[in-house]
């Protein structure tokens, strides 16, 4: 089976190295102005990898100096399975873990002590998913003239779960570097084994290159960057702008993720070249 999953919700900021399911989830409400610094912890858990986390404070909105990093934090992985390792930390407020590997199935909590003060958050390693295919068809919906073609993914579903997914691609045109986030989620594909997506979005110029990273993810995760979705006006409207929500509680930024990815290449076709 096959559906048309258009127009979701797309994503242009990504929260790890700007590259980067609890039950006290709550809104971070963050005053831009002048404000005591906030705690940040980012972490991830890659499948068959080991889990990375940076922990920093924010700077003043109006202070050009990089964040204060925390070098000083107890920081441990336990899993659903009875294992646990702590991380080491390496420089500018990273840690690294080496002896567990993110495995499909498991669930993963990460605690961290700053200060004396306790933060922890759980996250799922999902089943991955697999690009089948990328189709491109040319458009005429941009403003401006050229040639511009749209893209189109196709990728496995395991009916069974309840799935959630973020895309993101990465190319290079006339404009330099660009990137784009986009959030899947079951409810709109449920019964079907195979999706196609195209988002509105993704329309790209003759002959670039795209990388995609299909990544599959739990609900919190999800959520999270649905919110960051909005935060940069990219969702689909109606819903009123707030502070991504944080499993590690309402007084940190930053989230703790489990994802299993599968990546793909494309370089849209060009008419001149087939002329």
């Amino acid at each position: 089976m096959k559906t048309i999953v258009n127009n979701i919700i797309t994503v242009i900021y990504f929260a790890f190295a700007a590259s980067m399911l609890s039950s006290c989830e709550e809104v971070i409400d963050i005053d831009l102005n002048s404000s005591n610094p906030v705690l940040v912890i980012d972490a991830q858990i890659e499948l068959n990898k080991s889990i990375e986390a940076a922990i920093s404070y924010t700077t003043d909105y109006y202070d050009v100096e990089d964040p204060k990093y925390v070098e000083n934090a107890t920081v441990v992985l336990s899993t659903s399975s009875g294992k646990s390792e702590e991380l080491t930390y390496l420089e500018n407020g990273s840690y690294k873990g080496s002896t567990i590997k993110g495995k499909e199935g498991i669930a993963y909590t990460l605690t961290v002590i700053v200060d004396d003060k306790s933060y922890a958050a759980s996250t799922n390693m999902l089943a991955p998913t697999k690009i089948v295919e990328i189709n491109t068809e040319e458009t005429d919906s941009r403003m401006n003239d050229g040639e511009y073609y749209e893209l189109e993914i196709n990728f496995t579903n395991n009916i069974n779960e309840e799935n959630y997914y973020l895309i993101k691609y990465d190319w290079v045109d006339e404009d330099g570097k660009q990137n784009r986030y986009s959030t899947l989620s079951h409810k709109f594909f449920s019964n079907e084994d195979t999706v196609s997506y195209a988002g509105m979005r993704n329309i790209y110029g003759a002959n670039v290159t795209v990388d995609i990273k299909l990544y599959s993810v739990d609900e919190g995760t999800y959520d999270y960057y649905s919110a960051l979705n909005d935060i940069n006006g990219n969702g689909m409207g109606g819903s009123t702008p707030y502070n991504p929500t944080s499993n590690f509680g309402k007084d940190v930024m930053g989230y703790f993720r489990a994802w299993s990815i599968d990546t793909a290449q494309i370089t849209m076709p060009s008419k001149k070249e087939v002329n």
